[in-house]
């Protein structure tokens, strides 16, 4: 979490300012508070790769890699997880556990109705 305060100040139309004796307002806001997909790393990879998110409500999340042609190919994640930052170690293996070739494949992560994606390359 991250708490900034301000100090209102009145400015004019013609450049002139009031500060008046007001009271402090704090803002805090919650980075870990929005559904995120970040970029895997490391990215291009090999052999292994994390995939990281953050969920702002606890429930089930799915996460699927995608061919090119909209195709899943893997199902890293289908579970119920707890509010905030996650990270999966994803081993660049099909669900029937082959190597999967060289190329661009999708990360999807759905969640509470929502969906994000992001692009991941395997350079073997």
């Amino acid at each position: 979490k991250e708490a900034y305060q301000y100090r209102l100040r009145q400015v004019d139309l013609d450049g002139t300012q009031n500060c008046y004796t007001t009271n402090i307002v704090t803002v805090t806001y919650d980075k870990d508070a929005q559904f995120a997909l970040y970029p895997n790393s490391p990215n291009p990879f090999a052999n292994n790769t994390n995939i990281t998110y953050v969920v702002p409500n606890s429930g089930n999340v799915k996460v699927d890699v995608l061919d090119v042609s909209g195709n899943v190919v893997a199902t890293v994640q289908n579970e119920d997880v707890q509010t905030g930052t996650h990270t999966l170690n994803w081993d660049g293996r099909s669900n029937s556990g082959a190597l999967l070739s060289s190329g661009s494949y999708i990360c999807r992560i759905s969640a509470n109705g929502k969906i994000e994606t992001a692009k991941m390359t395997i350079n073997r």
